[in-house]
């Protein structure tokens, strides 16, 4: 004879099995939505870092580069610094004896003077890239580099560079003494997804203030047998003039301080074939 069934005794009810469920859904949405969100912070912060960490390096080749531009008055024509607006970001273009370790020396071999141009260009996927070219003084720009220049940075929602005007003592947003090299540049640079430059905020931009040590060499010091005692003229107190240089470097008197044979000095700057015109 079968031992009868223990009373009271019963499963879990539909009702109780489909209760269970929901919560256990409910715990994996929470758990996931948590893990989600921290994912994506974790992005987030890594995009930050590395746009920063790009526009770091960006910053540092172009610091290099200012740094040591190199300007002679008697070659004009290779010589220029070109830099001001350029649509809605900045533009530079200059000569500058580049160091080794700069993007891409090894291609040119030891002609290290090269003009390099700085300026912000759409890419193909319609993002704002900031982009560096070179070319040897003598030589056109090549293909290769023409089409596939330096990227330095992408997404680029600010890039402005200004100038100390040492004779009034103001930043101005386009050096217009091209044939002198300015003391001071100051140059901006913000990184972002979109275009919509209104979003900038102060902390979004890097700046970094260059000081360029050298200064135009005169026409005079160029020629063969040349002798610097031999310069002559009123002196003044130009923060472009040194205190035996003997040099007057009001753009106004034309050319580059005193000397014979000094090119003038145009009333709009110079302008190369392949920069901005006005």
């Amino acid at each position: 004879m079968k031992r009868a069934a223990k009373s009271g005794a019963r499963g879990f009810t539909l009702v109780e099995i489909l209760l269970a469920i929901s919560i256990f859904a409910m715990v994996l949405t929470a758990m996931y939505s948590s893990w989600s969100s921290i994912l994506q912070a974790s992005k987030a912060g890594s995009k930050a870092a590395e746009e920063a960490q790009r526009a770091r390096a960006a910053m540092r080749v172009i610091q290099d580069a200012v740094v040591s531009a190199q300007m002679f008055t008697a070659n004009q024509r290779y010589y220029s610094f070109v830099g001001g607006p350029d649509g809605s970001f900045s533009s530079l273009s200059f000569a500058s004896h580049l160091p080794q370790s700069f993007p891409r020396s090894s291609r040119f071999g030891g002609l290290s003077i090269r003009r390099v141009t700085i300026n912000v260009e759409m890419g193909k996927d319609s993002r704002n890239q900031l982009v560096v070219r070179q070319t040897p003084l003598i030589m056109d720009t090549e293909e290769d580099e023409q089409v596939f220049p330096v990227v330095l940075a992408k997404d680029v929602k600010l890039f402005q560079v200004t100038f100390l005007d040492q004779r009034t003592g103001d930043w101005v947003d386009e050096w217009v003494y091209t044939n002198q090299l300015p003391k001071l540049v100051q140059v901006s640079l913000a990184q972002g997804s979109g275009n919509d430059r209104s979003r900038v905020t102060q902390d979004d931009v890097i700046t970094r203030i260059i000081h360029i040590p050298s200064i135009a060499v005169p026409a005079i010091l160029q020629v063969p047998g040349g002798v610097p005692g031999a310069i002559a003229g009123p002196r003044t107190n130009s923060p472009f003039s040194g205190p035996n240089s003997g040099l007057d470097a009001n753009p106004g008197q034309g050319g580059v301080g005193n000397f014979p044979n000094s090119p003038p000095n145009p009333g709009r700057p110079f302008r190369p074939g392949n920069s901005r015109s006005r």
